[in-house]
């Protein structure tokens, strides 16, 4: 990826041990550079772009899915699949099933507590498949 990332002009900068590490970072990063930052999964607007796949879905399928499956790691898709079937008056007819990385499943654990938890640390393999705090 970051061989093709380049081929884009981009600047490839690889810091930290888990995901929220490296977004710290890249807020300094905007501070420092007075860049504008674009959160990868807690902003509405986000939520909306994603969103556009359930619409997506509508023109492809004769009707609406029995259940649409996401994962989840700091839940931004899962929100924008939510608000997209909000939109396309699915709420009824389509379940929704999320799936998170053991080890990284801070959206399970803050349901599980009834509020936003944020875990102590990311203890799966893929460091990168999750976030601390969910959406």
């Amino acid at each position: 990826v970051h061989p093709r990332l380049r081929a884009f002009g981009a600047e490839v900068i690889v810091h930290g041990g888990v995901w929220d590490e490296a977004d710290a970072r890249a807020r300094e990063l905007v501070e420092e550079r007075q860049g504008g930052y674009v959160h990868p999964f807690d902003q509405a607007t986000t939520w909306s772009g994603h969103a556009t796949i359930v619409e997506e879905l509508s023109r492809q399928l004769p009707r609406a899915p029995d259940a649409i499956v996401t994962c989840v790691g700091g839940g931004g898709l899962l929100m924008g699949i939510l608000e997209g079937i909000q939109a396309m008056g699915w709420s009824e007819s389509t379940r929704v099933i999320a799936s998170e990385t053991e080890g990284a499943s801070c959206l399970a654990t803050s349901l599980a507590a009834g509020e936003v938890v944020t875990l102590p640390a990311i203890t799966s393999i893929a460091k990168s498949l999750g976030a601390l705090t969910v959406s």
